[in-house]
């Protein structure tokens, strides 16, 4: 679901007209190497574009031919680079959350650059029949090398969104290969520092359906019901961009940085919402008070849920509940029009220019300040505001 809901910040519109006032003034590579904005061991500077003919005008850098939405092969070396410096800047922020947030970063690329470096030194391994087990358990050992500090971070905070960065970072891999790190990190503990936020219910009733553990999960369901917040607390991955360490970077690589980011965003997985609320999702609620419950915890997703998922599943958990048609269309309605808010094209920018970059950059500020629906609705005010 996050990817499509968030497809809308990576493809903006096709024309190549850039803003030739921000290209003047943009840092080239060779001038954020000289000033140390990332380390010159690991700096790659830009090559001369293809001569095939340019579509689009990238950032800093200038023409440059279209790939297929991905950062081109002459900036992915510089990109990368600029990418593990800032996530390093993060962990050693003083800011807890800004630990937490390149701590889970660290962890998620981790298992990216494991495999491919591995695959980079390997090239016989393609041909391998057991590469792929070969390629996992390099990923795997990166993976728990990076946990360490993260699930070190949340066994010591008190801070709920700190400890939800770690347990998102143990539920992205499998679980029976990272147990040895993660097992102090659960759904309940959360749940503990979070008091009146439904979403780490919802990994309880899920873990529980998995053990057919069906008192923990209607107990779960019953939390669910009486939440007064439903936050994933997922951290905000393209929140890098705009970090202190981000912001440095060349605006060239901020470009790059930012379709990595939104593409390992997109990727990460939403809570098993249909698992954990199966109860209300399938059969027939003839017992009244399993239809009250549903519609209680459909009237929480509906009201409370920072992201349409939860929105989507309430409509459908309120219609077998029974809601009044009116109530139904309205909630249809209010999807509807958040739905087309979070896909809204930013007229004003060309893709991966200036102005593209500088609408990515308040977009994500406010995104990772407000939330996804909340800044959807400050957005659609604001339009209205201006008419």
């Amino acid at each position: 679901m996050l990817a499509v809901i968030f497809a809308y910040l990576i493809f903006f519109r096709d024309d190549a007209r850039g803003d030739a006032e921000m290209q003047k003034t943009a840092t080239s590579p060779a001038t954020a190497l000289r000033a140390g904005t990332i380390p010159p061991t690991t700096f790659s500077p830009a090559q001369t574009p293809a001569k095939s003919e340019p579509d689009l005008v990238w950032c800093g850098y200038g023409a440059i031919k279209r790939v297929d939405d991905q950062v081109p092969p002459q900036l992915r070396g510089a990109t990368h680079s600029a990418l593990q410096y800032t996530v390093r800047q993060l962990q050693d922020s003083a800011e807890e959350r800004e630990r937490a947030l390149g701590g889970y970063a660290a962890v998620l690329y981790a298992d990216i650059e494991a495999m491919q470096v591995y695959r980079d030194t390997h090239p016989e391994c393609a041909e391998a029949d057991n590469c792929a087990q070969q390629t996992d358990r390099t990923s795997n050992a990166a993976t728990l090398a990076a946990l360490g500090p993260l699930v070190r971070l949340a066994g010591d905070s008190r801070d709920p969104a700190s400890y939800a960065a770690a347990f998102h970072a143990c539920t992205a891999h499998d679980p029976q290969k990272l147990t040895q790190a993660c097992l102090s990190i659960t759904a309940t503990r959360w749940a503990q520092l979070d008091p009146g936020n439904a979403a780490p219910w919802i990994f309880v009733a899920d873990d529980a359906l998995q053990r057919a553990d069906y008192a923990t999960r209607d107990d779960a369901l019953f939390q669910i019901s009486k939440a007064g917040s439903v936050n994933l607390r997922l951290p905000y991955l393209p929140a890098i961009l705009t970090s202190a360490a981000g912001s440095a970077q060349a605006p060239e690589l901020q470009v790059g940085m930012a379709l990595d980011l939104y593409g390992a965003y997109a990727a990460q997985a939403t809570p098993a919402y249909a698992s954990a609320l199966a109860p209300c999702l399938r059969g027939e609620l003839r017992d009244s008070n399993q239809r009250q419950l549903c519609s209680d915890i459909a009237d929480k997703l509906s009201r409370y849920d920072e992201n349409l998922t939860g929105r989507f599943f309430a409509l459908q958990m309120g219609k077998r509940a029974g809601w009044p048609q009116a109530q139904l269309t309205a909630l249809q309605a209010e999807i509807k029009t958040l739905h087309q808010s979070l896909y809204a094209l930013d007229q004003s920018g060309e893709t991966y220019s200036c102005t593209w970059l500088a609408a990515q950059q308040k977009n994500i500020k406010g995104l990772a300040q407000f939330g996804e629906l909340a800044w959807a609705k400050r957005q659609l005010a604001a339009k209205a505001q201006a008419k």
